[in-house]
């Protein structure tokens, strides 16, 4: 067994090492979960109380330090957020993204083109009414798809998928793809490889040479197929949409970043930039929210009474002879509960790693440079201090004494910082108008009642619940 992990608190930038817990070979494979796909939450809460609040360990020579809880995470990533806006290195990452686009890159490019894509998208309707009528056109499509299930068993992961895909691609590109496209269930699929199975290469960072075994143990090979043909098909698209631009009068996302190339001569806005900043793009915004909603129906499934309230309040208040509104939401106190009670339960992103930008003190600790740091939100999520019985679904906890929603910074979908999710605002309104269109028309059950799907996740770069089919039953 490999002598992989060393933990150490870092107490005023000592040092001083602890132990692990009695069985050191067993302590350094759970180390390991976040890596190899399975859920290291659990051991990240004991270490936490174990060790305190910041804690680390090595895996080979690299340093990994875990950040946890609200006032921590506030502490680093909100008020030294300046000091840990980087991504970290990554052998095999950086390799495919060449430090380029919105999610992996860093300095100048980083920050102008998440600049110029956030006020683009506020351009082609994200944040505005016309944002509304894009998402509501394809909940029609959605759900005349699920009616065409005819309250069969059925796997809800592609049609999702296709579903949240298809608002970027109308964004990207002015175009969506039919739900039995070949190709666009390809590329849902290469997107959904690139989530789950980018975890496994993280090792190759710490242990270099494991990169010359004989078997594609860390799924490599995988994530390089599903990058190359997520890639091809992207660019394929950008290929075709060039042809039909015209300048300065943009229809789409592409057109306004070919308009922006011919205004300014940067390699911030290159070919290759403009390539990954839409692959990030579908990348980003397209799994996270589909699983979401499919976490939404997997907990639907366990707590029927849920369902089943959240329903009351949106007949209530809309009614079923029109599809939601955005207007809704204030009047519907419930469902924005239930939905932020999804975002801390399901805790879809876990964390995406960051860097320090150079050697650092932040709270008394030191910071290396070269150090991988993890913003546990799930250790907000979780906190037993905060939130009472955190294992147990319950929307109550946003909503006062009077059943009026109540927002809290305590909940981490999203992130926090210079790195926040700039897709937020689309995504929120994905939630609420897919979510409560669904429950205008549908009641949904388990296959089977006696046995009731999993909700344990499948740990990639997002939490996703593992595969499991639903009865979608139609509404008299």
């Amino acid at each position: 067994m490999l002598q992989i992990a060393e933990f150490k608190s870092l107490i005023n930038g000592t040092g001083v090492q602890l132990d692990c817990c009695n069985d050191r070979v067993a302590s350094e494979s759970r180390c390991l979960g976040r890596f190899d796909g399975t859920d290291i939450s659990k051991t990240y809460r004991e270490y936490r109380k174990r060790y305190g609040d910041v804690f680390s360990f090595k895996l080979g020579s690299q340093l990994y330090i875990v950040i946890n809880g609200y006032e921590k995470i506030k502490e680093f990533i909100v008020q030294n957020g300046s000091k840990l806006s980087n991504r970290p290195s990554n052998l095999l990452l950086d390799q495919m993204y060449k430090h380029r686009g919105i999610i992996a890159s860093n300095g100048k490019a980083w920050k102008e083109n998440r600049h110029f894509t956030t006020v683009r998208l506020k351009d082609f309707g994200i944040g505005t009414p016309r944002q509304e009528q894009m998402i509501l056109s394809e909940v029609s499509e959605y759900l005349s798809e699920i009616e065409s299930k005819k309250g069969k068993p059925f796997d809800m992961r592609d049609i999702t998928s296709a579903a949240i895909c298809n608002i970027i691609s109308k964004i990207c590109f002015g175009h969506r793809f039919k739900y039995n496209d070949e190709k666009s269930l390809k590329l849902l699929h290469y997107i959904h490889d690139m989530f789950v199975k980018q975890n496994y290469t993280g090792l190759l960072n710490f242990f270099p040479f494991f990169r010359y075994l004989p078997f594609d143990i860390f799924e490599t090979n995988s994530v390089w197929n599903a990058f190359h043909k997520l890639s091809r098909f992207l660019k394929d698209l950008i290929d075709k949409r060039r042809t039909t631009w015209v300048p300065k009068q943009p229809r789409d996302l592409i057109d306004s970043y070919l308009d922006q190339q011919l205004k300014e001569k940067s390699e911030s806005f290159s070919e290759d930039q403009m390539f990954q900043v839409i692959f990030d793009l579908y990348l980003a915004g397209t799994e996270t929210t589909a699983m979401t909603i499919l976490w939404t129906i997997l907990i639907f499934v366990h707590n029927p009474k849920v369902q089943t309230k959240m329903r009351k309040e949106v007949l209530e208040r809309i009614g079923n002879d029109r599809l939601p509104s955005l207007k809704d939401q204030h009047r519907m106190p419930y469902s924005q509960a239930v939905i932020t009670e999804v975002h801390r339960y399901a805790s879809v992103i876990r964390g995406i790693p960051r860097a320090s930008v150079s050697d650092s003190y932040i709270g008394g600790y030191f910071i290396p440079k070269e150090a991988l740091i993890y913003v546990n939100s799930e250790s907000i999520h979780y906190d037993e201090d905060y939130f009472e019985n955190p294992t147990t679904f319950k929307p109550e906890r946003f909503l006062n004494k009077d059943g009026e929603f109540v927002s809290n910074s305590r909940e981490f979908a999203f992130g926090t910082g210079k790195r926040a999710c700039l897709g937020e605002i689309l995504a929120q309104a994905e939630l609420f108008l897919f979510l409560t269109s669904m429950l205008q028309k549908f009641n949904f059950e388990p296959e089977d009642v006696n046995s009731l799907p999993t909700m344990e996740p499948v740990i990639g770069i997002s939490a996703n619940p593992k595969q499991f089919n639903v009865r979608a039953v139609q509404l008299r």
